[in-house]
């Protein structure tokens, strides 16, 4: 029987695995000196790039799915910030004076034209 798991689930549980599973082995390499050597100092960096980049995408993963229940909530559940209505501008009385040049409200029109 499969365990009843989305995609992005086993993605993210691969991802915290392999971020887990490098940092462990970066460790090691410096606990017994291996880190010394050319080779070493190349699979330490390795390991540490793997960890990084393997991290930065569960926290996508993880971002994500915040979004989504975050979204999925009940209306009821949001914030008094998010519901309370903004004032409206402020209308103006009287009606903008005609310029003569459509189009154009900035300037008004030129009256000797020349």
């Amino acid at each position: 029987m499969a365990f009843l798991m989305s995609d992005r689930g086993w993605l993210f549980l691969l991802s915290v695995i392999i971020v887990l599973a490098s940092l462990g082995v970066a460790g090691w390499l410096v606990l017994t000196d291996q880190a010394l050597s050319f080779d070493g100092l190349m699979l330490l960096l390795t390991c540490l790039i793997l960890a990084f980049a393997f991290g930065l995408y569960a926290g996508y993963l993880l971002r994500q799915a915040m979004k989504e229940l975050e979204s999925a909530a009940p209306a009821g559940a949001q914030s008094v910030a998010q519901t309370t209505p903004k004032p409206a501008a402020p209308v103006s009385a009287r009606p903008a004076p005609a310029t003569g040049n459509p189009g154009r409200h900035d300037k008004p029109a030129e009256a000797g034209g020349g």
